[in-house]
């Protein structure tokens, strides 16, 4: 039950009317909390949330009906929406400590000063409250101050030695700090361990029934860590197995599933990994991957995955998913013949006929089988022509074939027209695939929001995560990547990485720090661990960030992302002469990457051996023209050795031969802009568009001057698209993009692009500025000038003479709400 004692409330309440002669309006609020409880005890928790809304429009400023919202919102983890309930019930009504206490709970990733704010308060009226002392351990435990969270937990159990949430508490702080030495190596006594088990003994004791599992849970996990003690662990795990079950409650079952799977996966206990996996599919038989690896597991212990995959068809026989998942297995066993006999069977028994044969033009495509797959979409468009499940085969077709862009561009008709989930999972997909990020996320919310209740679509979330993070959305990439750690699925090596360069980017640097020190210290760190450590904590670990650096370059030789890092250093460091040894290293020893001559390039030209750098820089450019950095340094060079006109008139004699090669007619383009010449760029990048369509930057070139002069916009967002398509990572590309929307006035997706091109040039050798000041722009156009005004001193703090940026910093400060400066 969600609201202990709820019922009886609104007994009370009604007979209350009945003395009282309560208005209608009264009356008609007190009968939907009614038949909120009564669907509430049967589990209807969609049908309860309806009447508690209408009870909440009949009498809107009733604190109690809001916090029964609040309540119902938090156990289906609508998270925003049952934070914005609690904050109402408190302002109706501030002497509602469980409001406060519920709402600091929920604050505690996200604005932990409010979440204080809130404990402190209810602290300052009640100085015995126990639930105030667990809701501080938690604040605490969330800023790594574990002593503090055991000392407020231990008070909480002083205050209220029957409440199970204060031994939970404690026995969480307990076990966080176990785990934290483990992560640093470092010797964990017996004590530290018996003392875990016995706070969450005691919870799982003095808890109801349906809540005992949560004890038992942890005591398991407890069991697990401690070295010697896994035949306990097992039997532990079977326990809090149990009582998930007796719960009643589904996620329950599921948690304590996920928690003993862990387990026996990484101890190998088969027998234990079978109970589970069999509990998983009785209770969720349309869980395809754990049926998979169930199959799995039968096949190595020398059974037959024919008979897992009997009892799955057995258990949903009508449910297409189930039928194209066994067809995918089939088919994985190269026993595609069967696959698609059974695909073809089932439809013509009668099973979702569109669904299975849609996916059997998917599976004929993916095993190569291209023109029976064009045989049976011809059938499928034939005799179900407006069907959505046609409109996706005809989108996986062109993605199978490589057709990525007209494979979206079917995805779209069909998500305009129909609320797919799946479709919109594969359009967020390729949309992120072919960089245009705003799509993606739009479309990955949206897919989200159509999942039935209990779905978890995990790899859609996962995107959703990593979209969040790479366009600078923190507060929401964090917030996704605790939905995906609260399902017990692990974040991947990318993830952790984007999830500590979220916190450090929110400010909150010290929970970064503790999970990059923790991937750092494995015994072969990630690459990306290692670099964000270096741009994170740079300054103030260089000797650390380059012992990093060499033990990365041991262990990947010649990595030009490695040998760069290390050659910036000693450059910064005035060891020219080092830095230029190590690129001459990688370059003897065949590791000539167009990224390791271009940063040789820049040693050479900080040397002022201009000649050695510009041979260098256009070796790297011919070979990478898409290289960030690299057309600007070959330009740059010409001109700082006053070869520009000389170059462009050597160029130009070239392409007048036919001799010039389309790298030598972009840099052309490149220099004719350097010196002022807008029309001559133009018309040599629009002839090398025409030419070249393959030729990325030449388009995001040209769209970028057609966006500065304002002219055929729509063009050039096609020309950006494209683009960013080719130049995925290119924070180049981002910006154009992203200042092809400003210039439409679209200034949310131009917002997301700028912040793209920020967290992409993060740690890159070129400048900077122009994307914080597009940024700003943005963000003064969506009237968040205090932001803005962020953005342009950044451009201001890389470059001090970028005027444009000084003249819309100045504007803001003059509350003109217009700057002065136009973009570049």
């Amino acid at each position: 039950m969600i609201f202990a004692g709820a019922p009886r409330r609104v007994a009370l309440a009604l007979v209350a009317c009945a003395w009282l002669a309560c208005s209608s309006n009264e009356e008609r609020r007190d009968q939907h909390l009614a038949q909120a409880e009564t669907y509430l005890s049967g589990g209807k928790l969609r049908e309860a949330l309806v009447e508690l809304r209408s009870a909440l429009r009949v009498d809107p400023n009733n604190a109690e009906t809001n916090f029964r919202i609040a309540k119902l919102l938090h156990a289906q983890a609508q998270l925003g929406d049952a934070i914005f309930f609690y904050g109402e019930t408190l302002r109706l009504d501030p002497a509602r400590d469980d409001a406060a206490l519920e709402l600091a709970g929920l604050l505690i990733f996200d604005d932990r000063e409010r979440a204080r704010e809130l404990v402190d308060g209810v602290l300052a009226k009640n100085p015995d409250s126990a639930a105030a002392f667990v809701t501080r351990s938690k604040v605490e435990a969330a800023e790594q101050n574990v002593e503090a969270a055991l000392a407020a937990a231990t008070t909480a159990i002083e205050l209220a030695p029957e409440d199970p949430a204060a031994h939970m508490q404690r026995g969480k702080v307990q076990q966080m700090r176990i785990l934290e030495a483990q992560t640093q190596k470092k010797p964990v006594e017996d004590a530290a361990f018996e003392a875990a088990i016995a706070s969450f003994t005691r919870a799982a004791d003095l808890s109801a029934e349906e809540v005992k599992y949560l004890g038992l849970g942890d005591r398991a996990r407890v069991l697990a860590a401690w070295p010697g003690h896994g035949s306990e662990a097992q039997q532990a795990f079977l326990e809090a197995l149990e009582a998930g079950r007796r719960s009643g409650s589904r996620e329950a079952l599921r948690q304590m599933i996920a928690y003993g799977l862990s387990f026996a996966r990484q101890s190998q206990r088969v027998a234990l990994l079978e109970t589970l996996l069999g509990a998983l599919v009785e209770s969720e038989p349309l869980n395809l991957s754990a049926w998979s690896e169930l199959a799995r597991l039968k096949e190595r212990s020398g059974g037959k995955a024919d008979e897992v995959f009997a009892q799955m068809l057995e258990a949903s026989p009508d449910d297409p998913r189930v039928h194209v998942f066994y067809a995918s297995e089939l088919s994985g066993r190269d026993r595609t013949d069967e696959a698609v006999e059974h695909l073809r069977r089932e439809a013509e028994r009668g099973v979702d006929p569109p669904e299975l044969r849609g996916a059997l033009v998917n599976l004929l495509h993916a095993n190569l089988r291209h023109d029976e797959a064009a045989q049976e979409l011809a059938r499928l468009e034939a005799d179900h022509p407006d069907h959505p499940r046609t409109l996706l085969a005809r989108a996986q077709t062109a993605a199978q074939q490589g057709r990525l862009t007209d494979a979206v561009r079917e995805l779209r008709e069909l998500t305009g027209r129909h609320a797919d989930p799946a479709a919109l999972q594969m359009l967020a997909s390729l949309e992120s695939r072919l960089g245009n990020r705003t799509g993606a996320l739009a479309a990955a919310d949206r897919a989200l929001e159509l999942m039935p209740p209990g779905d978890f679509p995990l790899n859609t979330m996962r995107l959703k995560g990593r979209l969040q993070a790479e366009t600078g959305d923190c507060n929401g990439a964090l917030t996704s990547f605790r939905r995906i750690a609260r399902r017990g699925d692990q974040l991947d090596r990318k993830e952790q990485v984007l999830q500590i360069h979220c916190l450090y980017e929110i400010g909150r640097s010290d929970a970064g720090r503790k999970l990059l020190e923790k991937l750092v210290a494995k015994k072969r760190p990630s690459l990306d661990a290692i670099f964000e450590f270096e741009r994170q904590e740079g300054k103030a670990q260089p000797e650390r960030v380059r012992a990093l650096l060499e033990q990365a370059a041991r262990d990947n030789p010649g990595h030009p992302g490695v040998v760069t890092r290390l050659s910036r250093l000693d450059l910064a460091a005035g060891r020219a002469d080092r830095a230029l040894a190590q690129l001459n290293s990688a370059v003897e020893t065949n590791h000539a990457t167009p990224p390791v001559l271009l940063e040789r390039a820049r040693v050479y030209a900080a040397r002022g051996d201009l000649a050695k750098a510009q041979q260098d820089a256009l070796r790297a450019f011919e070979a990478q023209p898409s290289l960030a950095g690299a057309s600007s340094l070959v330009a740059a060079l010409y001109r700082t050795q006053g070869q520009e006109k000389e170059a462009i008139a050597s160029f130009e004699e070239a392409l007048a031969a036919g001799a010039l090669r389309p790298t030598g007619r972009f840099l052309l383009a490149q220099l004719h802009l350097l010196a002022g010449d807008r029309k001559r760029s133009r018309e040599l990048l629009e002839a090398l568009v025409a030419e070249r369509s393959d030729l990325a930057v030449a388009k995001n070139d040209l769209a970028y001057l057609l966006a500065a002069q304002g002219e055929d916009l729509d063009r050039a967002l096609r020309l950006a698209e494209e683009a960013s398509q080719g130049l995925a990572e290119s924070p180049a590309a981002a910006d154009t993009l992203g200042f092809v929307y400003l210039q439409k006035s679209l200034h949310e997706p131009a917002l997301q692009q700028f912040r793209r091109a920020v967290v992409l040039a993060q740690g890159r050798d070129e400048d900077q500025s122009i994307y914080h000041y597009h940024l700003g722009l943005a963000l003064r156009a969506l009237g968040r000038t205090d932001d803005a005004a962020q953005a342009f001193e950044k451009a201001l703090a890389l470059d001090g003479n970028f005027q444009d940026a000084r003249q819309a910093l100045d504007g803001l400060r003059a509350g003109s709400g217009e700057a002065a400066g136009k973009a570049s």
